[in-house]
């Protein structure tokens, strides 16, 4: 199974403001890798394991951070869903979620 790199947001909502965001320097970094315009809005639409998303944050660390976010990249192997927890993000795959059986009984 292949494994993939994943961005997510690991701060907690500040005064309801709760957003995956990029700082303007990591913006104009990934303008410059995908050719087109990067802005908050097409940021949050982006898959969240987008090599060129995962590379610029890798590279600029601390510097990618938006206003209300602290990125961090987290490997999976596999189908992943990321679950937000009043802005604090991680994953849940298949394997880590225990499923309920009503027929277990």
């Amino acid at each position: 199974m292949k494994t993939y790199k994943v961005v997510l947001n690991r701060r907690l909502a500040h005064n309801d403001l709760v957003m995956f965001g990029l700082s303007d320097m990591a913006k104009e970094m990934l303008s410059e890798a995908t050719g087109k315009e990067i802005t908050n809005e097409t940021v949050t639409r982006m898959s969240r394991h987008n090599p060129q998303l995962v590379e610029v944050v890798e590279t600029l660390g601390k510097l990618a951070n938006g206003k209300f976010s602290t990125l961090k990249v987290q490997e999976v192997n596999g189908p992943y869903r990321i679950v937000s927890r009043e802005g604090f993000e991680y994953i849940e795959t298949p394997e880590s979620v225990k499923w309920i059986d009503p027929e277990s009984i």
